[in-house]
C-alpha cells in the first residue's frame, strides 16, 4: 500500500510540473540490491540552470509525503536533471 502511496506522489508530482503536451513516464525495477523507482517528465518548469534540481519540486506536498515513506522504508530518493530534458526522481528501496 505504502509503495502505491510513493508512487502516485511522485507521478502527481511530475504532472503538477508539466503542461499539456508534455511525457511523463515511470519506469520500476528490480535488482538484488532492492527496487528503483524512477518518474521523469519533460515539463520545462523554471529553476532549472546549469544542473541545478528545481528547489520547488523537493519542497512540495506531494514530494514530501513520498520522501517521508522512502526514507521511513529506509530507502532514499534523488531529484535531478533528466538528460532526455526536463526532471528525474529516482527513488531506491532496500530488498524485504
Amino acid at each position: 500500500k505504502r509503495f502505491r502511496h510513493i508512487v502516485f506522489n511522485l507521478l502527481a508530482n511530475a504532472v503538477s510540473f508539466s503542461v499539456p503536451g508534455d511525457t511523463v513516464r515511470l519506469a520500476v525495477r528490480r535488482d538484488a540490491g532492492g527496487v528503483a523507482i524512477e518518474v521523469s517528465d519533460t515539463g520545462k518548469s523554471p529553476g532549472i540552470a546549469g544542473g541545478t534540481p528545481n528547489v520547488e519540486r523537493e519542497h512540495g506536498l506531494r514530494f514530501s509525503l513520498a520522501k517521508a515513506l522512502v526514507l521511513l522504508h529506509g530507502g532514499r530518493i534523488e531529484v535531478s536533471d533528466d538528460p532526455r530534458g526536463g526532471h528525474l526522481t529516482t527513488v531506491l528501496l532496500p530488498a524485504a
